[in-house]
């Protein structure tokens, strides 16, 4: 097998000297007895298991800090809204009110103006019967 690696670690990763330590033996001058393989894979499981509960609590926390800056853009967003409609309301009820306001000139307007076509033809009519009633009292 020319060419290949005879050595068994692994690609990218060097491999570290064996030591006393990590054969399950003590350091020289070590304090605390070697861990026994279950306890080494209970302590990573437990390690692991802090780091993905301590990334979950980050993730939870920046989610909460999200979504309470997404409802507060949000509250402002209606506030401003409801500010604006408030706004483009009065105005619009101001010209109602102007419309309103000339439209009662003008009906007053008109009736003045009936009463007057009214009282003018009444007059006219009144007029127009007393000669007629003269012309036809002359002619008999």
């Amino acid at each position: 097998m020319a060419g290949r690696r005879t050595s068994t670690a692994r690609r990218g990763r060097q491999q570290k000297p064996t030591t006393a330590a990590s054969d399950g033996e003590p350091a020289p001058g070590s304090s605390s007895p070697a861990l026994a393989p279950t306890d080494l894979l209970k302590s990573l499981d437990h390690a692991v298991e802090k780091r993905n509960k301590d990334k979950r609590q980050k993730l939870r926390a920046q989610h909460k800090a999200q979504v309470r800056k997404a409802e507060e853009e949000i509250r402002a967003a209606a506030q401003s809204d409801k500010l604006a409609l408030s706004k483009y309301r009065r105005a619009q009820i101001k010209r109602l009110s102007e419309l309103v306001k000339r439209r009662t000139e003008i009906e007053l307007d008109i009736a003045a103006h009936t009463q007057k076509l009214n009282d003018l033809y009444e007059a006219v009519h009144g007029d127009l019967s007393f000669v007629l009633e003269h012309r036809l009292s002359s002619l008999g």
